[in-house]
């Protein structure tokens, strides 16, 4: 299967409603995007339309990758823009700048391509099931650059007070799939690690030179020095963590659900950056309501911390990477600090639709078929697809993966 082989194959529509006011100080615009996230052309913007970067508002990021639609505010302008590939339209005024409470979600439009006929023939009754006994709510992979790009968890490392090691994660492994942006950079780091006079030289750039001064003046302060990085880069690790945890422990827990008797409902596997995870088909009403009431909240170490099977699993994936709560407590940083947050465990789409297939005309001999359906915010589209295409048996005869794993370095990213 080929998942956006063209912008045009996945559209995102953001599903959002503002308060209008014909006087109000924001200007409410359209923002519309191919090969570019978010912060990306908002930067752009920025630049060539001489907007304080802090008076543009928006309710949440959207993927590089597909044709995206969102709302953005800018505070006491409007502006219109257009290049390739991003447009900014102009739609209302209001007395509120746009932000993640206002959005109700995602529309997608997908077409799946370079499927076998049997398997497009099949989604049109898959959609349909799903649609009815939801999916579980994992992050996918694009929550988790930071193990495809090489770095691996630095934040594991963080909250076991091993600073350097993932300040060392953060700043100096050249990433393995990228060619351009700081690849080259962060190889001359790592060639220079502990040469600060000459990390300094090498980093001109006002992202990773802050850091270096600072261990210029004090060689033993990598705590320090990560304080330094930019909040962005500090969150996206934080959360990338956060959602690693929350992924291992709700694979963990379905798996025990599903080796109890059941009536209708399969375990299969489903494929992800951080290994095998435990995807549930063909749930009865039943079965769906008693995993809508398990709580699984996102882990804090101070949270109430949800249904005590799904915190009892927390407590196993944090011995399996030798951490405690203390730990947890003790080595946040600022923006760094994980607070506790409600995250369903299945999730369904609506208006879930599908169209006949149809022969693929770029790729002979394969076929294609379109979808659409809606889905909150913060949940994957691309992790609907993988539980819509999940073989219902064990792929390559594999059994899912374990669900007590006290050895760290088993079946997790380094």
């Amino acid at each position: 299967m080929h998942l956006k082989y063209s912008p045009r194959d996945f559209q995102v529509q953001e599903l959002l409603d503002f308060p209008r006011d014909p006087q109000g100080e924001f200007y409410v615009h359209l923002l519309t995007k191919e090969k570019m996230d978010t912060q990306d052309a908002l930067a752009l913007i920025s630049r060539r339309a001489r907007v304080p970067r802090a008076d543009i508002a928006f309710a949440g990021l959207k993927d590089r990758q597909g044709r995206t639609e969102q709302f953005v505010s800018i505070r006491g302008r409007r502006v219109e823009f257009r290049e390739p590939g991003l447009q900014l339209s102009f739609r209302d005024r209001s007395n509120l700048p746009i932000h993640s409470k206002l959005s109700q979600g995602n529309r997608f439009r997908i077409v799946l391509r370079q499927l076998h006929p049997d398997a497009a023939a099949e989604v049109g009754s898959r959609l349909p099931a799903l649609a009815r006994s939801g999916f579980v709510n994992y992050f996918d992979d694009q929550r988790f650059g930071c193990i495809r790009h090489g770095q691996g968890l630095p934040m594991r490392d963080v909250l076991a007070g091993r600073f350097e090691k993932a300040l060392e994660r953060l700043i100096a492994r050249p990433s393995p799939v990228a060619t351009g942006g700081d690849t080259g950079l962060k190889t001359l780091l790592q060639r220079h690690w502990g040469d600060w006079d000459t990390c300094v030289r090498i980093a001109r750039g006002p992202v990773y030179r802050p850091v270096l001064e600072h261990l210029q003046r004090h060689p033993a302060d990598f705590r320090g020095a990560i304080e330094r990085l930019s909040s962005r880069s500090r969150l996206i690790q934080s959360f990338a963590y956060q959602s690693y945890l929350w992924n291992r422990a709700v694979s963990s827990l379905l798996e025990a659900w599903s080796g109890e008797p059941r009536a209708s409902a399969r375990a299969v596997r489903i494929e992800s950056l951080m290994g095998p995870l435990v995807g549930l088909v063909g749930l009865d009403e039943a079965e769906r309501d008693e995993l809508a009431g398990v709580a699984t909240p996102l882990f804090a170490p101070d949270g109430a911390r949800g249904d005590p099977r799904f915190a009892a699993e927390i407590d196993r994936w944090l011995t399996s990477e030798q951490l405690s709560i203390e730990q947890c407590r003790a080595n946040m940083l600022p923006g760094m600090v994980w607070r506790e947050e409600p995250r369903d465990l299945l999730v369904t789409p609506k208006d879930a639709q599908v169209g006949s297939p149809a022969d693929d005309e770029r790729n002979r001999g394969a076929a294609k078929v379109e979808l659409s359906f809606s889905l909150p915010r913060g949940v994957y589209a691309t992790m609907l697809i993988k539980h819509l295409l999940a073989p219902t048996a064990p792929l390559d005869g594999r059994s899912p993966p374990t669900r007590r794993r006290q050895d760290s370095k088993t079946n997790r990213p380094s």
